[in-house]
């Protein structure tokens, strides 16, 4: 009887304190490493997004289209108004190619954006490397603490 009730404690300790786990356990690390693994994923993302939109060329070419139809060797566009109304259009034109010029030179000053760190300010393009880079090497950290 004494060996069966010191079976059961023997076991009641194995199963209910042998294999719990602590602070720095597995589960732990692996669930902090996995978060880390799909914020460095977001950040990527991100960076490469952010290169993407500050190398789009912007560029439109509409008013050469127009030139032919503002200077037309036939009289009958002149009466029908088409000049007239080539003419509204290229105005349009020329505001918008100017407006989109502006958005291109903002969209590629965005990359120099600055960052407020607590160490300093970084251009948004450098504080995007920087923030990378470091959630790698906690990352690496990470996976360096032993297994309990």
């Amino acid at each position: 009887m004494n060996v069966l009730l010191f079976a059961v404690i023997l076991l009641f300790f194995v199963l209910c304190i042998g294999f719990k786990e602590g602070y720095y356990s597995d589960t732990h690390t692996n669930a902090a490493a996995t978060a880390m693994t799909t914020l460095i994923g977001k950040l990527n993302t991100l960076n490469s997004n952010l290169k993407q939109v500050t190398t789009q060329e912007l560029n439109l070419d509409a008013q050469s289209k127009l030139n032919p139809l503002l200077h037309p060797t036939d009289e009958a566009k002149y009466n029908s108004g088409i000049v007239s109304q080539a003419n509204s259009i290229s105005n349009r034109i020329s505001i918008y190619q100017d407006r989109l010029l502006v958005l291109k030179t903002t969209i590629q000053d965005l990359k120099d954006l600055p960052v407020h760190f607590k160490e300093g300010d970084l251009p948004l393009s450098d504080a995007m490397d920087s923030l990378i880079d470091e959630a790698n090497a906690i990352l690496t950290q990470l996976n360096q603490i032993p297994d309990s």
